[in-house]
């Protein structure tokens, strides 16, 4: 997408994924590459500015000191023998200097941010992103009750989050939303009426979310398998699906 636009990243997680939005909406700047020493090194955040016209807000509902306790939490677990899934040592670093990368590059970080209720001065936006939402309720193989409050919970919660974002688009702009997994898609182990999930990867029912919404489903895009932030902390692998979706 060319030319001016304003782009708002909610759930950034770890802010891995914002920062490669940042990166891939700015362009090398040989003057800012001379001042930071960065001069040829064209994949360095200190070395590149967003693109004319483009701005960019990053947010996140926690913020860097939850994040801080969040992995001392999980280090300690796996320093007494109990490893979690695939945490990465030293992640806080890796937190703070995406967070880093993405001032550096001339983008926004807002930590805090709560995806269902926006400050009252938040503006307007063409692009809106929120990649991997979750409510941290992953349901159980054998606990039906559970299956059934994870499918509800999750999907009262994109709802929210898209009316929510919906108020926030320009008359042209797009909301993406970045599913992976049960249950915003479909498990062929789960069968049941209620924890088949939300089958978002069936065009007709996200055109059917989209429109009690007052949204417009508009395309899918596949991207393959991503590496996913849990709630937690912890980290797995899944495919990535993106759907835009714009004001009806």
């Amino acid at each position: 997408m060319a030319g001016a636009q304003s782009i708002l990243i909610l759930g950034a997680g770890d802010f891995s994924g914002a920062l490669t939005i940042a990166m891939a909406n700015s362009t090398y700047d040989a003057t800012k590459a001379q001042k930071t020493s960065t001069v040829g090194k064209t994949d360095h955040p200190a070395a590149r500015s967003l693109n004319h016209g483009v701005s960019l807000i990053a947010t996140e509902y926690r913020t860097d000191a939850e994040s801080d306790t969040l992995f001392k939490r999980i280090d300690n677990i796996r320093n007494h023998g109990k490893p979690k899934l695939a945490l990465q040592p030293g992640q806080h670093d890796l937190w703070t200097s995406n967070m880093n990368g993405i001032r550096v590059i001339g983008g926004q970080v807002i930590e805090g941010f709560n995806a269902l209720t926006y400050p009252a001065n938040t503006g307007m936006f063409d692009r809106i992103i929120f990649e991997y939402p979750h409510t941290g309720s992953y349901g159980s193989s054998v606990n039906d009750v559970r299956n059934m409050q994870a499918v509800n919970s999750n999907r009262v919660f994109l709802e929210n989050i898209m009316t929510q974002a919906r108020e926030h688009l320009t008359a042209h702009g797009f909301l993406e939303i970045g599913i992976c997994g049960w249950p915003y898609r479909s498990n062929p182990t789960r069968q049941q009426p209620w924890d088949e999930g939300m089958g978002l990867e069936d065009t007709n029912k996200a055109t059917a979310l989209a429109a009690n919404l007052r949204l417009r489903f508009i395309d899918r895009r596949d991207l393959g398998l991503r590496r996913v932030a849990r709630n937690d902390g912890t980290y797995f692998q899944a495919d990535m699906l993106y759907l835009r979706f714009q004001r009806a």
